[in-house]
């Protein structure tokens, strides 16, 4: 077949590989490096060639998938479309021509779907028509999966039909591209695997799978046999878009049709890349297809997939999976379903009793605490069968990026999660995680959901993940090993993704998967550093070069030594005897086309030179630090402990030394007593003071329990004693930082009287602001859309960090375009019991400048709640 040559590279025109080709350099590149600024351009180049997102839709009719690809696609670029369906769907359009001028004709996107919508409307395409409209651009040519096993004979006739059908109207009506039946290939499974393995990586693959072929599979069969169909077309370097119908009156039951699309939603949710458009409620127009008619003729109506009505086991899946993005057609429709299911009372989470997430959402967990602890379902499953799955990647190496890098050779591009049976009863011992840890450490991250059987009712709860890290590890070290056990991703420097709460991860960060400089990277900003992400030059470039014989001190190989071979790096693990000298007896851990590993030194540098050593830059370690603490109460019984001289904050003392620290003071300290709300005592004066604390917020609803004359004094108080107080005014407060530009610090509150468009243009005429924010509603873990909105208002304004309190609750540390925002840090001083034990934890944020004033570290400290029972 003829294909497009100026797509082709010098080498692969001479008859010579990529791989054989770069195979030869590979040593060569790796001693030397690439010079970063020829690395960056060589990367970005590639990168810009290759989709780092899957596009995905599933609607009932195959008529969807036409206005699917010609939406999506490069409409003039030529695709192969793997076809899987019981039918060939290769019946031409009467004067399709007028279609192949209508998808290009409108010069706008916009114009293009009012087109679409008018063709769905009168029924334009049908589903046994849609693929030659699209032929011979965008889709090239089409093989055509009709069975699982097919005898020669039988795949011939099938593909001569196939053929006949797709040129039918040739005599009559002519179409200018001529004739296309050469281009149809049927094809069994073992046939079109034996295509697939002669398929160059760069060979664009479209595919669209219709769920009638599995229409005569028995039920208990179904997961097999899509897995089946779906794992080597999944596994195609080339794969650039997948549809999926429903096809429903081609179905034996409206159980079978559901049970499919469980299965296919579930299967797109674990390829991480994949963005789906679910459309349940899109139609195509008046169905003329024979099967209609036959059913017509019948008095029965063509079924039709409908959600609203769907089991449990879906609407498990869809509550934990679906978002608004998600469904253009109806949306507030869908969104109300998605609403009414996650309300129902019997949906399963897990848990692990006593323990709490971090505030990311993951439990972060000690390898030696794997035999003491278990997960658990809420509610508790009373009279049901609970089945526990680990979520695991199906490969061990996954490569995003085209281009000549000899690295992840011949990877699929798109990472496909699989589902492994790990246990059955009310509750899962955590020692049953270790076939699916790293088998020598026991760490790594793994995802775990629940599947809950009820009276013949299945509902899954949403994968929870535990992030493991080794024995007794801590710091970079521990960092690294939560990272094992997640596959090889070459281009995780571009992966970005956004969780269900709005919060948005890059590089490794979003747990897929490192190269071997972002494994390390990630290892570093999970410490509060901010590594790039990118290759091991610009890893090289962030950190600083160390002597050849640096001794290998224990703190130093906690903070993170790197070993620098060029166009690989590596980290120290373990320095083994002789103590304080790297030798080739030293452990090492590193990430390169497969799973995390940890070997000897001596292994690693086999073919290649000695590795240089790079560390974190020890100015940054002695730059100027700010610690911001959450929500500080000091009256009630706190007060009363404080007027009896009892050193309530004298555990803060040792946490601020050397520091300066600023918290949110949620009451009020006015000079007459028992002032009514939160009013504490003078004594706090001093007790504020004695514990290093430089400033204070009192932009929060209790700061004028006292009432306005209260807040002016306690202002004043604090200002006499040495605490500058800010957020009671619009005016900011100006503290000082050794060898760093001051900051200019701004309080406010949500329920105040500054909307966030004022206090944002006040924050645009200072230098270096800092927002200490009093927002979010109470005992929430995650920030709201209010919260996330006033940021966005304050980032677009300048601030350089934005810090939270008010909710009771540690809520995420986040970076947004380049900001740290501490959204909540929770109670660091407060009494009582609270709603839950998020009341009893708090967090600080630890924030390290350079010299110029940039942000170098910023970091969550765990920081347990002082004046509790």
């Amino acid at each position: 077949m003829k294909r497009d040559s100026a797509r082709r590279s010098a080498p692969e025109a001479l008859g010579v590989s990529h791989v054989q080709v770069w195979s030869k350099f590979r040593f060569w590149i790796e001693r030397r490096g690439l010079p970063g600024l020829l690395g960056a351009f060589l990367l970005t180049q590639a990168t810009a060639q290759s989709p780092l997102e899957l596009p995905v839709s599933l609607e009932e009719s195959h008529a969807g998938s036409f206005y699917f690809f010609a939406s999506i696609l490069p409409l003039d670029e030529p695709h192969t479309l793997i076809l899987v369906d019981a039918h060939s769907d290769a019946s031409g359009v009467a004067g399709s021509d007028a279609v192949r001028s209508g998808i290009r004709g409108g010069p706008t996107r916009k114009e293009q779907a009012k087109l679409f919508a008018e063709w769905r409307r009168i029924g334009r395409i049908q589903c046994y028509d849609w693929i030659e409209p699209l032929m011979p651009r965008p889709v090239d040519d089409v093989y055509w999966l009709a069975a699982p096993l097919l005898p020669d004979a039988q795949r011939s006739e099938l593909e001569n039909l196939a053929r006949d059908q797709l040129d039918a109207h040739q005599e009559a009506l002519p179409r200018d591209c001529g004739l296309l039946a050469e281009r149809f290939h049927a094809r069994d499974l073992p046939g079109l695997e034996k295509e697939f393995a002669q398929w160059p990586e760069d060979r664009a693959v479209i595919a669209s799978v219709d769920l009638d072929y599995f229409a005569a599979t028995p039920l208990e069969n179904l997961e097999a046999a899509m897995d089946q169909v779906f794992d080597p077309i999944i596994r195609l370097p080339g794969l650039r878009a997948l549809t999926i119908c429903i096809s429903s009156p081609w179905q034996p039951s409206t159980k079978q049709a559901e049970r499919l699309v469980f299965l296919a939603l579930d299967a797109v949710s674990r390829i991480p890349r994949a963005r789906l458009r679910f459309e349940p409620f899109a139609a195509c127009g008046p169905d003329k297809s024979l099967r209609a008619q036959e059913l017509a003729g019948r008095g029965e109506k063509s079924p039709a997939f409908d959600v609203s009505k769907c089991g449990p086991a879906l609407r498990s899946l869809l509550a934990s999976h679906w978002r608004p993005e998600m469904t253009l057609t109806q949306t507030e429709e869908m969104a109300e379903l998605v609403r009414q299911w996650r309300d129902d009372p019997f949906l399963p989470s897990v848990c692990i009793p006593g323990q709490l997430t971090a505030p990311d959402g993951d439990w972060h967990l000690d390898a030696a605490d794997l035999d003491a602890l278990a997960l658990r379902v809420e509610p508790e499953p009373v009279g049901a069968e609970v089945r526990w799955m680990a979520i695991v990647p199906a490969g061990a190496r996954c490569r995003m990026m085209d281009g000549p890098w000899p690295y992840a050779v011949g990877a699929p591009r798109w990472l496909r999660w699989k589902c492994q049976e790990l246990g059955r009863g009310a509750e899962l011992p955590l020692a049953k995680l270790r076939p699916v840890l790293d088998a020598e450490q026991a760490c790594g991250t793994v995802k775990v959901r629940a599947s809950v059987i009820r009276d013949g009712e299945e509902r899954l709860s949403g994968p929870a993940t535990l992030r493991v890290r080794a024995a007794g590890a801590s710091g970079f070290r521990a960092a690294l090993s939560e990272q094992f056990r997640l596959p090889y991703l070459f281009g995780s420097t571009f992966l970005h993704a956004t969780d269900s709460n709005g919060a948005v991860y890059s590089g490794a960060e979003c747990l897929e998967g490192a190269d071997c400089a972002n494994f390390l990277s990630a290892a570093y900003r999970s410490e509060g550093w901010r590594t790039p992400w990118g290759s091991a030059s610009d890893l090289r470039q962030a950190l600083r070069p160390l002597p050849d014989k640096t001794p290998l001190a224990p703190e130093l190989v906690d903070l993170g030594l790197i070993l620098d071979f060029g166009a690989h790096a590596a980290a120290v693990w373990e320095d083994l005897p002789p103590r304080g000298v790297l030798d080739d007896g030293d452990l090492c851990a590193h990430h390169l086309e497969d799973f995390p590993r940890i070997l000897p030194l001596g292994k690693l540098r086999e073919g290649r030179d000695a590795p240089r050593l790079f560390s974190i830059d020890p100015a940054a370690l002695s730059g100027p630090r700010v610690i911001f603490g959450g929500d500080v109460m000091l009256a009630r019984s706190v007060g009363e402990r404080l007027r009896q001289g009892e050193p309530v904050l004298e555990p803060l003392r040792a946490r601020f030394a050397g520091t300066t620290a600023v918290v949110n003071l949620e009451c009020a300290i006015p000079g007459a007593p028992d002032s009514g709300g939160f009013s504490a005592p003078l004594e706090a004066l001093a007790a504020l003071r004695d514990a290093g604390i430089h400033a204070v917020s009192l932009a929060n609803n209790h700061a004028g329990d006292a009432g306005a004359e209260g807040l002016i004094e306690t202002a004043a108080a604090l200002s006499a004693s040495g605490v500058q107080a800010f957020g009671h005014t619009l005016d900011p407060a100006r503290i000082e930082l050794s060898g760093s530009p001051p900051l200019t610090l701004f309080g406010w509150c949500d329920h105040g009287p500054v909307s966030a468009e004022v206090m944002a243009e006040c924050i645009r005429t200072a230098d270096d602001a800092v927002v200490f924010a009093h927002w979010g509603p109470e005992h929430q873990r995650q920030p709201s859309d209010a919260q996330r909105a006033a940021a966005k208002l304050y980032i677009a304004a300048g601030a350089k960090l934005i810090v939270g309190a008010g909710p009771h609750a540690v809520q995420p540390l986040e970076w947004i375009d380049g900001v740290p925002v501490a959204w909540s840090l929770g109670n660091l001083v407060f009494d009582g019991h609270g709603p839950d034990a998020e009341w009893r934890r708090g967090a600080l944020l630890d924030v390290t400048f350079t010299s110029s004033g940039s942000i170098v570290r910023c970091r969550l400290i765990d920081c347990p709640v002082i004046g509790g029972p």
